[in-house]
């Protein structure tokens, strides 16, 4: 390959994983009878930022991710892969 020829693209992200992500941050917290503002204070945010991440208003970071998933001591893909039914709170 060229050293001038066009720079790779990266390809394109499912644009649901955020609504993935935020609706297994809210299954999970509720599963640990958590509240967003216990959240909140756990990452230093506050209860409206968790808020606007949980109806997928703003994404979650990875690095919020991350956190969460070492605060719940799961694994970051648990919480970035559609949970399978058995798993659904509703």
């Amino acid at each position: 390959m060229s050293t001038y020829g066009s720079p790779p693209t990266a390809p394109d992200v499912d644009p649901d994983i955020a609504a993935v992500a935020a609706g297994a941050v809210r299954y999970e917290t509720a599963r640990r009878g958590m509240l967003q503002q216990d959240l909140a204070m756990a990452l230093g945010r506050s209860r409206s930022a968790i808020s606007a991440r949980y109806t997928g208003q703003v994404p979650w970071s990875l690095d919020e991710i991350g956190r969460i998933a070492v605060l719940y001591g799961c694994r970051v893909s648990d919480l970035l892969t559609e949970a399978p039914l058995s798993r659904s709170p509703w």
